[in-house]
């Protein structure tokens, strides 16, 4: 897996991690969907949510909704690399958190 994209170098507990985000990635994410791993399909509808996530404009509910929305859409990605696994940061995040080093929270 290739962690040289910018995403992987944002800084989580920078004081605005989005804005540290949209700075990284300039005009708009970059969805790397190869790092991710979901289906060619499902390409679009990860971008625009994406794209709503790292919107500076939203409201604090606005952006609870979008993280939410984000959450179950990658569900089904989820299950399918838990029963597939592969090269990608979904199936090692599964992986991580079936072996008990990750949780939820």
């Amino acid at each position: 897996m290739d962690l040289s994209h910018p995403l992987f170098t944002l800084d989580p507990f920078a004081a605005d991690a989005r804005a540290e985000a949209k700075r990284l990635l300039g005009a708009g994410p970059v969805v790397p969907v190869d790092v991710v791993g979901v289906p060619d399909e499902q390409h679009a509808p990860l971008h625009s949510l994406c794209q709503a996530l790292f919107d500076t404009t939203e409201q604090p509910m606005e952006v609870t909704a979008t993280e939410e929305a984000l959450c179950r859409f990658m569900a089904e990605p989820a299950a399918s690399k838990a029963a597939d696994p592969g090269d990608d940061l979904t199936s090692v995040l599964v992986e991580q958190h079936t072996s008990g080093s990750i949780t939820h929270d």
